[in-house]
């Protein structure tokens, strides 16, 4: 951090911006611990700073994930489980939104374990009942969602 602060004392740096999620935030923090006049823009797809209701880039992702949502409803496909992955490598906000707003069967957060299709009884009952959507965060662990014996 010395380091960072001599060169941009050196080469007279107003300001630094930073844009970014939960991580650039936390180093816009440190850069300001240190003395360095530093301004956040919180951006990301999986609306993980605190604090905030929606930041940059969450609605458009959103956005996407329910347009591909709406292709698969709108694809005839006889009886198969489709699974979209969405960004939440901490946060699972974005896999939620989609499910809810989407009408998906089901949702895989990364802040719960995955019980919602460890039994395999339910998935195929989703599978009776049309084409089932299910939408899981990308931090999900496919391990802790396999059916257990």
């Amino acid at each position: 951090m010395k380091i960072a602060h001599r060169y941009f004392t050196e080469v007279r740096v107003d300001a630094l911006i930073f844009i970014g999620g939960r991580e650039t935030q936390a180093a816009a923090q440190a850069f300001a611990q240190s003395g360095l006049p530093v301004n956040g823009i919180a951006a990301s797809v999986e609306n993980d700073v605190a604090g905030l209701e929606m930041i940059i880039g969450t609605d458009s992702a959103l956005n996407i994930a329910l347009d591909k949502i709406d292709y698969l409803r709108s694809t005839p496909t006889g009886h198969l489980l489709h699974l979209i992955e969405v960004a939440g490598r901490s946060s699972g906000y974005l896999a939620l939104m989609s499910a809810v707003v989407g009408g998906a069967a089901a949702v895989i957060l990364p802040e719960t374990d995955g019980e919602l299709v460890r039994n395999v009884a339910n998935v195929a009952a989703l599978t009776e009942s049309g084409d089932p959507i299910i939408v899981a965060a990308e931090a999900t662990d496919a391990n802790r969602c396999a059916p257990r014996s």
